[in-house]
């Protein structure tokens, strides 16, 4: 008898009395060990190579744009530069994107979740007020006079 899945092992259980109720469930439990385990465990092992890959490619894209910015004000070209970084940026992100996928999309989807994941994290370390990862730079508070009627 061919089980497919596991909704049909359990239900030839109650089908045929040729063989015991031991022998069918040994069936059904060594079929869920074998099949279900390797495509689970392939599964998840898949989606964390995935995820692992979009943090990988936030911090490349993120930190690229980064480093272009703070380079800005001292470039010759800053629109070269922002353009050449832009499309470069691009060019390395959608490859990976579109080595990591492979055909599947949930691995583009957890892959572009981390991917923005990573850009969160990064914007909260170095983001607004932040001049380097560890110190904050003090705001100024600019005080404004409010002309009363």
């Amino acid at each position: 008898m061919a089980i497919s899945w596991p909704g049909d092992c359990f239900a030839s259980l109650a089908m045929t009395k040729k063989t015991g109720l031991i022998e069918k469930l040994h069936y059904c439990f060594h079929w869920l060990q074998t099949e279900k385990e390797t495509i689970l465990t392939s599964s998840i092992f898949q989606m964390a190579i995935a995820f692992t890959a979009g943090i990988g490619l936030g911090i490349f894209y993120f930190g690229g744009l980064w480093l272009t910015v703070r380079r800005l004000p001292t470039a010759r070209r800053p629109a070269l530069l922002s353009l050449l970084s832009f499309f470069g940026r691009l060019a390395l992100v959608l490859l990976g994107f579109y080595l990591v996928m492979g055909a599947r999309w949930e691995r583009l989807l957890v892959c572009l979740l981390a991917f923005l994941g990573s850009r969160v994290v990064l914007v909260r370390l170095w983001g607004p007020g932040r001049t380097n990862l560890n110190k904050r730079v003090p705001k100024v508070k600019s005080e404004t006079k409010v002309k009363s009627a």
